[in-house]
C-alpha cells in the first residue's frame, strides 16, 4: 500500500494534480516514460513476486527462505534507484546508487534481525542446556553481523553525504543538514547500545550461562535490542523526511 501510494504522490507532483495523476494515461506515462516509474514498476513486481511466494510457501521450506530473502534484499535495494541519487548522472549514478544499495541492506540486515533476536531473548521459566549454547551461537553471529552491518552503514553513509552536501556549513544552514545531524546523533546513541551489548552484555550472559547474572544480563540486554529497534523506526522516519527534501536547502 505504501508503494502504491509512493508512486500516486510521484505522479502527482510530476503533473501538479492529484486527479490528474489518477488517470490511466497519466499513470502509464509516469511508469514507462520516467527514470522513477521504470524503477518503480521493478520495485512493485518484487513486491508482488514476495506476496506469491509468500502465500504459496507457507511452511517455509528451506530453498523458499532463501528465495525469499533474496527477493527482499532486491525489493529493498532497489529503493537506491530513486530519489537524490537521480540528481547523479553517468558513473556518479552508479556510485551513489550503489552506496545507497549497499547502505539499505546493511539497515535492513541490522534492524531485521533485531526483531526475531528480540522474540528468541524471551527468558524461559526452566531453560536447558540446549537453549542456554543457542543463545550464545545466536549472540556470537549477530554480533559478527552487527559488525559488519555498521562498518557497512559508516562507509556508505560518508560516500552518500559527499554526493549530498557540497560544504559542512550545510549541515548547519538547511534543514536537510539539520536533520542529518539529528539522524547521526540519534545513529551515535544505536552504536552505543550496540558497544554496551557487545562488549558488556553478551559477556556475561555467554559467562555465566544460566546464572542470576547472566539472566539478568538477558533482560537488560533484551530491553536494548527494543530500544535500538525503536531508535532505527526513528531514523527511518528522519529518511524519509531527508529524501524529500533538497540538500541544499530548497524543497
Amino acid at each position: 500500500m505504501s508503494g502504491l501510494s509512493w508512486l500516486l504522490f510521484t505522479a502527482a507532483s510530476m503533473t501538479d494534480s492529484l486527479s490528474e495523476a489518477l488517470k490511466p494515461g497519466t499513470m502509464s506515462a509516469v511508469l514507462g516514460e520516467t527514470e522513477f516509474g521504470v524503477v518503480w514498476s521493478v520495485h512493485l513486481g518484487l513486491i508482488a513476486a514476495l506476496v506469491v511466494l509468500a502465500v504459496l510457501n507457507r511452511r517455509r521450506p528451506l530453498p523458499a527462505t532463501i528465495l525469499l530473502t533474496l527477493l527482499s534484499a532486491a525489493c529493498l535495494a532497489s529503493l537506491a534507484g530513486v530519489g537524490h541519487t537521480q540528481a547523479q548522472e553517468g558513473p556518479a549514478f552508479f556510485v551513489r546508487a550503489a552506496a545507497d544499495g549497499a547502505h539499505l541492506l546493511a539497515a535492513g540486515a541490522w534492524l531485521g534481525a533485531l526483531i526475531p533476536l528480540f522474540a528468541l531473548l524471551t527468558p524461559q521459566p526452566h531453560p536447558d542446556a540446549n537453549w542456554e549454547i543457542e543463545i550464545g551461537g545466536v549472540l556470537m553471529r549477530f554480533s559478527g553481523m552487527g559488525s559488519i552491518a555498521v562498518a557497512v552503514l559508516i562507509a556508505t553513509g560518508m560516500v552518500n553525504s559527499l554526493y549530498s552536501l557540497n560544504s559542512l556549513s550545510e549541515m548547519l544552514t538547511s534543514l536537510y543538514g539539520q536533520l542529518l545531524i539529528v539522524k547521526l546523533g540519534l545513529f551515535a546513541l544505536l552504536l552505543v547500545l550496540a558497544a554496551v551489548n557487545r562488549f558488556w552484555l553478551v559477556p556475561q550472559i555467554l559467562a555465566d550461562g544460566g546464572g542470576q547474572h547472566g539472566k539478568a544480563s538477558l533482560l537488560r540486554l533484551r530491553r536494548h535490542v527494543l530500544w535500538e529497534e525503536l531508535l532505527g523506526v526513528v531514523i527511518i522516519a528522519l529518511v524519509s523526511v531527508l529524501g524529500a527534501l533538497s540538500p541544499s536547502g530548497g524543497q
